[in-house]
């Protein structure tokens, strides 16, 4: 306040005009504000990667949080260290070629330093055209087999009708599903709906803005996207859309595809999604 009443003399004194003291004043307080403004909370993302089957380390995988379009790549150690991470929950997908993708997601708290343990899985080995592998059956296709067996009303894609896609994307391959609307996006980018809650307009999930750069359009009733058992997608406001063609037909074991909350199993209700429910299992 001494400023303003120095700078209301100084004014006075050389014969300014009311209104310059009256602007002075002004600047020097929204000044005062700019600089008393909160910093965002942020917090340092940690993760460790390691092999899902020994827990061994696994160096070199690239980990690309799409929510901020930032990429790191794993030391020798399987560590990765990204800082100042806004708070809130952010995708990260885990690629690294001989090893399966992962899309799954860390929540990340103001000045929030743990560490992440992420295991990846070895994709199975390709000798001669022929696909040959050591692991046991699959336990989750006795998953997939009992929601299929229940008969809720949902579409299930068994592996053997997936692996004759070859060539073709996973958004081309669901096109068919009863019920279902394909979002292409730009960049081969493409984004599952359903034809549910077209009713109301509260029912539809509100697409951020990073999306919409991506070309997925408002006004579609998105749904939810389980990933090998990980919640990517739940239909909150301005969550950022799993791109569907991240992955490879060749890559998925299975897939169901419910067009509304009725018809999903139990276990998924958590997701809350008025829009359908897709759940892809990889191999």
């Amino acid at each position: 306040m001494s400023l303003i009443f120095s700078a209301q003399v100084h004014a006075a004194r050389h014969g300014a005009s009311r209104f310059l003291v009256a602007m002075l004043s002004l600047v020097f307080l929204l000044g005062s504000t700019v600089s008393r403004a909160p910093a965002q909370a942020t917090g340092i993302m940690r993760g460790r990667v390691v092999n899902d089957r020994n827990d061994a380390p696994v160096a070199d995988v690239t980990v690309r949080l799409t929510t901020l379009q930032r990429t790191v790549v794993t030391d020798s150690a399987g560590r990765f260290v990204v800082p100042d991470i806004g708070a809130g929950r952010h995708t990260v997908v885990l690629s690294k070629p001989g090893w399966t993708l992962l899309s799954t997601f860390m929540t990340i708290g103001a000045g929030d330093n743990a560490e992440y343990v992420i295991g990846l899985q070895p994709a199975p080995a390709e000798v001669a055209g022929v696909t040959v592998s050591a692991r046991a059956p699959d336990r989750r296709l006795v998953t997939f087999e009992a929601h299929r067996q229940a008969q809720l009303g949902g579409t299930f894609l068994t592996a053997d009708q997936l692996a004759k896609q070859t060539g073709r994307t996973l958004a081309d391959v669901l096109a068919p599903t009863l019920g279902a609307d394909l979002v292409r996006g730009r960049s081969g980018a493409a984004f599952f709906a359903t034809r549910r809650g077209y009713d109301s307009i509260n029912l539809l999930p509100r697409v951020n803005a990073a999306d919409r750069a991506r070309g997925a359009a408002a006004g579609f009733c998105y749904a939810a996207v389980v990933l090998d058992g990980i919640v990517v997608y739940r239909g909150e406001p301005d969550e950022l859309l799993f791109d569907l063609n991240q992955l490879a037909p060749a890559s998925v074991l299975a897939v169901e595809v419910y067009n509304g909350g009725a018809s999903m199993p139990a276990e998924y209700n958590a997701t809350r999604s008025t829009c359908g429910l897709l759940v892809i299992w990889t191999r």
